[in-house]
């Protein structure tokens, strides 16, 4: 049968679970489409429609040949319904699943770079059902993103079916028209046939097809430096060399730069080059190699274009260490001007501008900054070290004052250091920090968490966060942290959309993750919470956080033991004071008395070897229902200005809600100063 791009057996499959079209839905879809397609595509468009249960294509079936070559299509439509998502079903495992491999490995690829820019994945789900939680995660996990669907879902209370051609708009709750959600399916075909022709389409979808994943005309991960030394003390030169550039380069705003935690999870791994670009979603890598000698230093560098894998640009650079300032100058601008963005004046100045002139002052800070990101303890400690070096050297060095800071905060916020050890000196850096460069996002990055998390104060944050995105508008963890401070002033979604926004540019960070789920916590938006746990423990099985929130989702629907077996784990992963305070709190709030009194003995034992914050003695005690000790606690806590505090009234709503019901509370929060949450009670 001919197609509109040679090579396929048809231009669409329809895949759907027969039990779904007992009354003719799938039918009746197929015959509308089909209507609807030629008044929108001038050419034919071939449809494979299995209408007979019996041909060979049922669930107990094997797969035969003529299937395989059928699903040799171009567009593949999943009908997503109740049951279509099983496992063991035979359009799950031979046909969705099926198609989702084959197309990737085919001469076109699973996904499309449209006309407009955008990108469009062939397999294009049309959904006729509300999907059970487990179902969306599924599908999410087999596509490797964000599920996009056009609904044809008739809502209204207590139903959940789909729409049909003669339903009234008016009685259903989303006033959809089913021939406007046909025409979504008919042009969202033709942007993918037209663009894989090379053709110019205008439709009215063109700058929201829901279908597609935005990818940026510029856009570019820089992976880290392989270091060619035989001294791996010399990580830190790699990394921080393409951590410089990364940097540079979100700066500017004109080009979509996958952040650090992503591009760096290739470390050490073979490179394919096009599969990396794929996964990060940009058009084109930057990688290199440093090899360094005494003061001599060689830098190579290849600027890489993912479609067919050929290099655009490279050059090596064979100079004196002294000389690093000005390689990373010269790499810059000469990857802007391989992607074609003109500079203005001013931005030119602020993207070279130099932080410090010391060659030992810079390489200090790298190393600070190298210790920061193995994230907790020893790591900081270390980062500090280094820090302290480098403004030896260079007493006003901005950046490296605000590094001190970022430290301290995390030292502090997660209890390793005492605030006698710790709240000083985060003070004294934050703030020299912004008096020596107020002009670098850095500075107002370290003071909006400075005045969120110690300060409680909400619109401080907020002008610090804006000030940050004037200097760097595309810095994954200040646009996710500006997400909690929007949810405590109120803002749901504008909060949600700051944190989504951040794991766009940072996928594959646990951390940015956490923050997702914790914002989604915080706007009680629970049936996504699950949701989200699931596909964070999916791609992060040993990172803590999943499993933490996945408990909070147990516990307030009084699912106790499945929020028991989450938090185990939480300790298990994250084993220390917080995880701990957590499982005493919910022993005590499922009476299990003699459990919750041996987490209050650990933390005992704990705090003759290093500092526990008495935030986590509160809550044990909260869970208990014991509020005299839980607000002996929290009184010390308030002098002591932890962090963790700011989630109380969060907390208390749906944990430990004994905490509100006493006439303490409010007067405490508002003493301490304490946002509440605009929840209702």
């Amino acid at each position: 049968m001919p197609t509109l791009v040679p090579g396929f057996e048809y231009d669409i499959f329809i895949s759907y679970r027969h039990n779904d079209n007992h009354s003719g839905w799938v039918t009746e879809f197929v015959k509308s489409l089909k209507e609807e397609l030629a008044a929108t595509i001038k050419e034919n468009v071939s449809v494979y429609f299995d209408t007979n249960p019996y041909d060979g294509l049922l669930e107990t079936h094997h797969v035969d040949k003529s299937l395989e070559g059928k699903l040799k299509c171009l567009i593949f439509i999943p009908i997503l319904s109740q049951t279509y998502c099983d496992v063991k079903s035979f359009a799950w495992k031979h046909e969705f699943c099926a198609f989702n491999k084959l197309s990737q490995e085919d001469k076109l690829g699973k996904d499309i770079k449209l006309t407009n820019g955008n990108v469009a994945s062939r397999i294009l789900p049309v959904k006729i059902h509300d999907l059970d939680a487990e179902d969306k995660v599924l599908l999410e996990n087999e596509l490797g993103g964000t599920l996009r669907c056009v609904e044809f879902i008739y809502k209204a209370p207590g139903v959940n079916r789909p729409i049909t051609l003669n339903d009234n708009p008016n009685h259903n709750l989303n006033q959809i028209f089913y021939r406007d959600q046909l025409n979504k399916v008919a042009n969202a075909v033709k942007e993918l046939v037209y663009s894989i022709q090379n053709r110019p389409v205008i439709t009215p979808t063109q700058s929201h097809n829901i279908f597609t994943d935005s990818l940026h005309e510029n856009s570019i991960a820089v992976l880290p430096f392989i270091n060619m030394s035989s001294d791996p003390e010399q990580d830190y030169l790699c990394d921080g060399l393409s951590e410089e550039l990364l940097n540079v380069l979100t700066q500017l705003g004109k080009v979509k730069v996958a952040a650090r935690t992503s591009s760096f999870m290739f470390k050490g791994e073979n490179r394919d080059i096009t599969a990396i670009g794929k996964t990060l979603r940009v058009n084109t890598v930057l990688e290199g190699s440093v090899r360094k000698s005494g003061n001599r230093i060689r830098i190579t560098t290849q600027l890489i274009n993912v479609a067919d894998g050929f290099h655009m640009w490279s050059e090596k650079y064979d100079r004196e260490i002294t000389d690093i300032f000005d390689i990373q100058d010269e790499i810059a601008l000469a990857i802007l001007n391989e992607l074609k963005i003109k500079l203005l004046g001013e931005e030119k100045s602020y993207i070279l501008k130099r932080n410090t002139d010391n060659i030992d002052a810079y390489q200090f800070y790298l190393q600070g900054r190298f210790n920061f990101h193995n994230f907790i303890g020893n790591g900081y400690l270390t980062a500090i070290k280094y820090y302290d070096k480098a403004l030896e050297i260079d007493p006003n060095y901005a950046k490296a004052h605000a590094g001190k800071a970022s430290c301290y905060l995390n030292l502090w916020h997660f209890n390793i250091l005492t605030p006698e050890q710790s709240l000083r000196q985060m003070q004294e850096a934050t703030f020299k920090s912004l008096e020596l460069d107020n002009q670098i996002a850095e500075s107002h990055y370290a003071m909006a968490r400075y005045k969120f998390w110690h300060d409680y104060d909400l619109k401080g944050a907020e002008q610090e966060f804006l000030e940050t995105f004037k200097f760097n508008p595309s810095i994954p963890e200040a646009i996710s942290h500006y997400g909690f401070v929007q949810n405590f002033l109120g803002n749901k979604e504008k909060a949600l959309t700051s944190v989504r926004r951040a794991k766009q540019l940072d996928p594959f960070s646990p951390m940015i993750s956490l923050d997702l789920i914790a914002n989604i916590f915080l706007a009680g938006n629970f049936e996504e919470l699950l949701v989200e746990c699931n596909k964070t423990i999916g791609m992060h099985p040993q990172f803590w956080g999943g499993y933490w929130y996945r408990g909070y989702y147990h516990w307030t629907n009084k699912e106790y033991d499945m929020a028991l077996d989450n938090i185990k784990k939480v300790v298990e992963l994250f084993p220390g004071q917080l995880s701990l305070s957590l499982l005493g709190c919910l022993y005590g709030v499922t009476n299990r008395k003699e459990e919750a009194r041996q987490v209050i003995f650990d933390l005992e034992q704990l705090s003759k070897k290093e500092h526990v914050g008495s935030f986590s003695f509160a809550l044990i005690y909260a869970g208990f229902g014991n509020m005299d000790k839980t607000f002996e606690y929290l009184k010390v806590a308030g002098q002591e200005r932890t962090g963790l505090l700011i989630f109380l009234d969060y907390f208390s709503k749906d944990i430990v809600p004994i905490l509100k019901q006493d006439s303490r509370y409010k007067p405490f929060l508002r003493e301490v100063g304490i946002p509440i949450c605009n929840q209702n009670d």
